[in-house]
């Protein structure tokens, strides 16, 4: 899962609420399991209850999908499963039942995007809402919402703008301190898709606002689960992968992803799981890549940093 992915889905486990207000959903919603594994396993972003006979299915795009029509067919075709099957509908049943999941493509990224056409063929019409965050007014976020929807605005017309990312930053001091940290990670996370890292960075620290990696529970539980799945594997080297991807992903979230080797993954998994351990203590104060990697930088024979 990138880490845009885990941004998006943290946000919305208990926050976002003002954005879903910007789409239309202003009742209370009953957020669901969104694990859709059938034949082919899915898992969708967002889905959630809006009554029993409605629910919200949301998927976010950082990048322009070509076959993203097909692919929302997939999940309306899994979502209904999954509906069956919890309600525990008999066939005729299945026939007679009346549901409408309304499906919306959020795309989040840079490029444009006029967003994907419905399916339009002899024997199947299919199509859904789409939205494109830098057309969106990041104003209700910043004013009505809460954390969660203070990130998002990030993402909105003009919200990369030092005035938006100030107006940022101080929605999220205002948070409980217990979710200040989780917010600080997904709006550095998110920064990428406006290419604005080194300002925010910039800011946060003008603000004197702290950050700590540990303190964070997104980056913190890829780093738990590559240990769990490794310790279950009952092998070093296992738990070594595993943790070495996740140093990766958290080398990109804290730092420019362009220094970053597309093979440091591969290098770090010969490493010991001590080793590793030792990396993700580090990453915690870092100021550089070399401040984690330490000795076992790679070498610049290799195409790497001295």
């Amino acid at each position: 899962m990138g880490i845009y992915d885990i941004s998006f889905k943290d946000i919305f486990r208990n926050d976002g609420r003002a954005f879903l207000s910007s789409l239309g959903v202003r009742t209370r919603i009953t957020p669901l399991e969104t694990d859709l594994s059938s034949v082919k396993d899915r898992r969708v972003d967002f889905l959630a209850e809006i009554s029993p006979d409605q629910l919200l299915h949301i998927e976010f795009q950082a990048h322009p999908h070509g076959s993203m029509a097909y692919r929302m067919l997939g999940y309306f075709g899994n979502i209904i499963e999954r509906v069956a099957d919890d309600r525990k509908l008999t066939d005729a049943a299945i026939e007679r039942m009346e549901i409408r999941v309304r499906q919306i493509v959020v795309y989040a990224g840079s490029k444009s995007w006029k967003g994907p056409d419905p399916i339009d063929l002899p024997n199947l019409k299919f199509s859904f809402e789409f939205i494109d965050m830098r057309e969106q007014d990041p104003e209700p976020l910043l004013t009505r919402g809460d954390e969660g929807d203070a990130v998002l605005a990030l993402l909105c017309r003009n919200g990369a703008t030092h005035g938006t990312i100030r107006a940022i930053l101080a929605r999220i001091a205002q948070a409980p301190k217990a979710k200040r940290p989780d917010a600080i990670a997904r709006l550095v996370a998110l920064a990428d898709l406006r290419n604005v890292r080194p300002k925010i960075e910039k800011e946060i620290k003008e603000m004197g606002m702290q950050f700590n990696i540990a303190d964070s529970s997104i980056l913190r539980e890829p780093i738990d689960r590559a240990r769990k799945e490794g310790y279950e594997a009952g092998e070093n080297k296992g738990l070594s992968k595993g943790t070495a991807r996740t140093i990766v992903t958290l080398l990109e979230t804290k730092f420019d992803p362009e220094d970053i080797p597309e093979t440091l993954a591969d290098h770090l998994s010969d490493l010991q799981p001590d080793v590793l351990a030792a990396m993700v203590k580090r990453l915690e104060r870092a100021q550089s890549v070399e401040d984690v990697l330490g000795s076992h930088m790679p070498a610049q024979t290799t195409g790497y940093g001295p």
